[in-house]
């Protein structure tokens, strides 16, 4: 790899982990991707997307393709489920 490309990605990985810490250090709680939400909420992936695009489930801008889910949407969801 050359040197400037070895940089870019210690730069963009340099990013990741101060973004990471200042979630953590203001008690953000780190959001969820859909992988996540489906494996704790026992929902398929596809209804996870499902409720994302008609707005049930709330998500977080990403500069990515992957869709992130607040913290608190998986809070809510799972409070909701177990008062049913």
């Amino acid at each position: 790899m050359s040197n400037h490309l070895t940089s870019a990605i210690e730069a963009l990985i340099e990013e990741e982990l101060r973004r990471r810490t200042e979630a953590v250090a203001v008690g953000t709680p780190t959001p969820v991707t859909v992988e996540e939400f489906a494996g704790k909420t026992r929902l398929a992936k596809s209804t996870v997307y499902g409720l994302t695009r008609t707005g049930k489930l709330k998500t977080i801008p990403s500069k990515t393709r992957r869709v992130l889910i607040p913290a608190s949407e998986l809070d809510a969801y799972l409070s909701a489920e177990g008062a049913a």
